[in-house]
């Protein structure tokens, strides 16, 4: 009876980092007595209320991630830990686990979190990823400078301009996110700001980023003088303006 139930839960721990919910345990036919008698065995164990851990998968970042918004308090993965589980750069050996709350729930998360609080959370800033919720990476982009250096700032900013989020997209998030004592957001747009001045004067030949078969939609990065910067894609980053960018942060952020 016991291989029984710990099989069911397998069932659904490998793609959950060994960790399951309890109502997910009574859906799969595991009652509470067989859940409690799996808990003797060290088979299972609880580290939250309500939530089961299988003790044959290892503990790993990941899973305490998942574990943190299981909790009470319906919290999101944010900051550096948002960053990795975008797989963006700058946070990798930042092994805090950050979750975001709402002001007001009372979150009861297991283990060592850094956990922060907002009234400003909405449901677009929110994203899954393998079944964790997640910190948009706009958002996480506007709130990262409080608890991350300039240098790894920097760099998840130009990896995410890479993979081809716009300026556009992460200056509007993070002005949304601005307010009285929240410094983070006014540093991201301040250098994506500088950033943009030294591109428009760098003498970079744009021309050739224009791809013909797409109309003029937008432009990647506005130009504060007003004159038209063309839309660059994805594909276009690894030329010669995705350099200059880097390079502009990089020295910004020094």
């Amino acid at each position: 009876m016991t291989s029984l139930a710990h099989a069911q839960l397998l069932q659904i721990s490998p793609r959950h980092d060994g960790v399951a919910g309890s109502a997910v345990a009574r859906e799969l036919g595991v009652t509470w007595h067989r859940e409690r008698r799996l808990i003797e065995l060290g088979v299972l164990d609880r580290p939250a209320h309500r939530v089961l851990r299988s003790t044959t998968f290892p503990e790993t970042w990941k899973q305490r991630c998942r574990l943190a918004t299981m909790g009470p308090g319906n919290g999101v993965i944010s900051h550096a830990a948002a960053i990795r589980l975008h797989d963006l750069e700058g946070c990798d050996d930042d092994d805090r686990v950050h979750l975001l709350c709402r002001k007001g729930s009372w979150p009861g998360a297991p283990g060592d979190i850094v956990t922060h609080f907002t009234r400003g959370l909405s449901e677009d800033d929110v994203v899954d990823i393998d079944g964790i919720p997640v910190l948009s990476v706009p958002s996480t982009l506007a709130l990262l400078r409080a608890h991350a250096s300039e240098s790894a700032t920097a760099r998840a900013l130009i990896s995410a301009l890479r993979k081809g989020w716009s300026v556009t997209e992460i200056q509007r998030v993070a002005q949304r996110w601005q307010s009285r004592g929240r410094p983070s957001p006014s540093f991201v747009i301040e250098a994506l700001d500088r950033a943009q001045r030294e591109v428009s004067a760098s003498g970079v030949n744009r021309s050739k980023h224009l791809v013909s078969s797409r109309p003029r939609i937008e432009s990647l990065f506005g130009d504060l003088s007003g004159h038209f910067i063309p839309t660059i894609t994805r594909a276009d980053f690894s030329g010669s303006l995705t350099k200059t960018i880097g390079n502009n942060l990089s020295q910004l952020f020094r």
